[in-house]
């Protein structure tokens, strides 16, 4: 039959690469580097969806698609990587309308922006070593203090994001810091030593957001006849 003809060379073709590719596929299966990475790295992947609406007029107040990417490399029994990246794509563009300032998130920890409606976060990046009760964790990471659930009295070392108010989740809303983490034994304690480079401070709401502060305590009022004039600012260290 015809189509047999033209099978044949298809199959010696598919023969041919198969012989030539099998053995260096084998010898990448069998390298130790490989190996070692299947043995001591964790990958993770999540998507998540979140939406919201108002309850007073019914009409939709979010609509966000997260990707969240993690990676932990044990290379010894002591010392560990861990990284996380969160990209969001956030529909509607309710909660930082236009292209958000960041302007109390440092230099070299604020998002990388793509438009107005998609932000690419690393959320943490850090190194760790343990020796005993002794432990050193450099990096961008998340220093949680408390563990009561749903009580945040001690949990004070990172600042929040308020974009949502306080309606995201605490874990969420924690906003990670570039710190020199140590733990040191001392007698029958443990002493934490936290060194925090990282000029970052609680993140309010955008003027004009969904949750835009809008009392006067916090955002104070003109009086009538009097003219608003802006000027670019500056904080300390910049």
């Amino acid at each position: 039959m015809p189509t047999q003809k033209k099978i044949k060379p298809v199959i010696l073709l598919y023969l041919l690469i198969s012989g030539i590719t099998a053995p260096a596929l084998a010898q990448v299966t069998r390298s130790p580097a490989l190996e070692w990475w299947v043995d001591h790295a964790k990958e993770g992947w999540e998507l998540q969806t979140e939406s919201g609406m108002k309850l007073n007029d019914g009409k939709d107040q979010k609509i966000q698609i997260l990707a969240i990417s993690r990676l932990e490399v044990n290379i010894t029994d002591t010392w560990r990587i861990y990284g996380s990246v969160r990209s969001r794509l956030e529909m509607l563009d309710n909660l930082e309308p236009g292209r958000p300032v960041q302007r109390e998130v440092a230099r070299y920890s604020r998002r990388f922006l793509v438009g107005e409606h998609i932000d690419i976060d690393l959320r943490q990046f850090y190194i760790s070593a343990t020796r005993g009760r002794a432990g050193l964790k450099l990096g961008k990471q998340e220093t949680v203090w408390g563990d009561a659930e749903g009580l945040k009295v001690m949990d004070i070392v990172n600042p929040r994001d308020f974009q949502e108010f306080i309606l995201d989740e605490y874990i969420d809303s924690r906003i990670p810091l570039w710190t020199v983490n140590a733990e040191i034994p001392i007698g029958g304690a443990v002493v934490q030593v936290l060194w925090l480079p990282d000029k970052t401070y609680h993140k309010t709401p955008e003027q004009g957001s969904v949750y835009d502060f809008t009392s006067p305590l916090l955002r104070p009022q003109l009086p009538t006849g009097f003219q608003e004039i802006r000027q670019p600012g500056s904080r300390p260290g910049y």
